[in-house]
């Protein structure tokens, strides 16, 4: 809910991810949302698939994972 990330999501395609599996802080406890995809221009893209990856040795942070293609 951030000036930037509303600002972000006004000018290009958020790859959203699950609604019940979108924290990505910390990766130990899982409870904020700060990781995102945003893609531009929104209309040449296509979000295939998206996840976040439950990974605690490797970072702090959950990584996420798009699949997507351009048209």
């Amino acid at each position: 809910g951030s000036r930037t990330i509303n600002l972000f999501r006004s000018m290009a395609q958020e790859a959203a991810k699950p609604p019940r599996d979108r924290f990505t802080f910390s990766s130990v406890k899982p409870e904020q949302e700060i990781d995102f995809i945003f893609l531009s221009p929104a209309e040449r893209w296509t979000v295939k698939s998206m996840r976040v990856v439950t990974e605690p040795v490797a970072s702090d942070h959950r990584p996420i994972v798009a699949e997507i293609t351009l048209r």
